[in-house]
């Protein structure tokens, strides 16, 4: 009952922050991602990110 709500609140302010913080985390793991990909060549590399992220 309340403690199931308020649990819920807190998992929904949870979201609201990763919501706001979305554009950095996208910025973080598209390096991430090159970071991991630096084995293929560039354009092969963003084909990937982009086709993730929908860049």
């Amino acid at each position: 009952g309340l403690r199931d709500r308020r649990r819920d609140r807190r998992v929904w302010d949870l979201h609201g922050v990763m919501v706001s913080e979305n554009k950095n985390l996208t910025l973080a793991f598209f390096f991430c991602f090159s970071a991991m990909f630096v084995q293929f060549n560039f354009n092969q590399t963003k084909h990937v990110c982009s086709s993730f992220w929908g860049y």
